[in-house]
């Protein structure tokens, strides 16, 4: 008997797509349980189609996603649902705001949704809060792929390395709750630490000499320079926002699993994994308390080792790739054991098949912004160069 086929799709190769769905998927493929075959949107052709038992849909908002969800609908196909960001209620601070904040995003979003069977997200309030749409949903954790890298703690360096690694987004959060402590630690610490910044450029780079490096968009690359690095700190804050609790506690699995020791906003989703001075350590959005909580780690470093000991531990045990992998097959029998009736290329009706990425994107800006699309593009642009 052949083996379940499963297809993932994302209009790019994110690090959603990359360590949610398929990184778990090959796995689980590796074990000869399915056979997995990713691709992006716009080069999914009829083959892809046909070998599809199962079609997972990575935040899925374009309108060629939704007719796709439609095709594979009708013909059978179990489709499944992957949430990690709550993007119909983006808060306006993030990068991609001008984009989902679009009625027709929003509405294509939803529309998504309501042609898959299964939801399978990261987040237990993202479970809650969109379940109804669908037949069976699951709240499963993502793997810390970085905790196969070798990684020995047995002392803390001379010069303590404190970092923080994200995209533009967190632009905002940093400039806003970490400037005054960083320059209030440097003051004092600044013969003992070290800042660098993977990712975002911090305005207050020009005052204090803390270290900007660009970020790698390819997952390997990322991994690679985060290993590199050898912090002892992790920085991770997060606003209390109804659409930042239903977020991923990405930043602790990627600090845990290098045995870096995570200050964190004391806010969803942090609190629901970390335990405050065993396996990191909480603090309000308060200049005062980041400045101690950083100060404490800064002047005990045997505190600070053992949480970098603990956190390499608890990560490596709970959120390895085999035990995650079991997880989603344990919530997705469908994965391995679901058979869609079997077709042929001229039963599938799709036209998205090889299109260009950006001329894709431009047309459907225009689609959904009509005259105001010159403005919504020169709005993004800008935006890009402030970064």
């Amino acid at each position: 008997m052949r083996k379940t086929r499963v297809l993932a799709l994302c209009l790019s190769t994110i690090p959603s797509a990359t360590v949610g769905v398929i990184k778990p998927l090959q796995e689980i493929e590796k074990r000869g349980l399915l056979e997995f075959r990713f691709k992006e949107s716009l080069k999914v052709n009829k083959s892809d189609i046909v070998f599809a038992d199962v079609v997972i849909f990575i935040r899925g908002s374009e309108d060629l996603e939704l007719d796709l969800a439609k095709e594979c609908r009708k013909l059978h196909k179990y489709n499944i649902y992957f949430l990690d960001d709550d993007l119909p209620n983006i808060t306006e601070t993030s990068n991609s705001y001008i984009y989902y904040s679009n009625k027709v995003v929003q509405n294509n979003i939803l529309s998504i949704m309501k042609q898959c069977d299964g939801l399978w997200t990261t987040n237990l309030l993202l479970l809650d809060k969109y379940k109804c749409f669908f037949q069976k949903a699951s709240k499963l954790d993502a793997p810390a792929l970085l905790a196969d890298m070798d990684i020995n703690i047995d002392k803390i360096q001379d010069k303590i390395k404190i970092g923080f690694a994200g995209g533009l987004d967190h632009k905002y959060f940093i400039d806003t709750f970490l400037e005054a402590p960083i320059k209030d630690i440097y003051d004092r610490f600044s013969d003992r630490i070290e800042f660098q910044f993977f990712g975002v450029k911090p305005s207050f780079h020009v005052d204090y000499p803390v270290i900007y490096l660009p970020y790698e968009t390819l997952h390997d690359k990322y991994s690679e320079r985060m290993h590199s690095l050898k912090w002892d700190i992790g920085l991770a804050p997060l606003p209390q926002t109804d659409f930042h609790a239903c977020k991923y506690f990405n930043k602790f699995l990627e600090y845990g699993a290098l045995g870096i020791a995570g200050v964190y906003s004391n806010v969803e989703p942090y609190k629901r994994i970390v335990v405050n001075n065993i396996n990191g350590m909480l603090t309000d959005n308060d200049k005062h308390q980041w400045i101690n909580a950083i100060s404490y780690l800064i002047q005990n470093p045997n505190h600070l080792l053992r949480i970098k000991n603990n956190v390499l531990k608890q990560v490596r045990e709970q959120f390895n790739l085999t035990t995650i992998s079991n997880d989603v097959c344990r919530a997705f029998p469908e994965l391995t054991e679901y058979k869609a009736p079997s077709i042929l290329e001229q039963d599938v009706c799709i036209s998205c098949c090889n299109k260009n990425y950006w001329a894709y994107k431009l047309i459907n800006l225009i689609k959904r912004e009509g005259l105001n699309s010159a403005k919504v593009l020169l709005q993004k642009i800008l935006e890009k160069a402030r970064h």
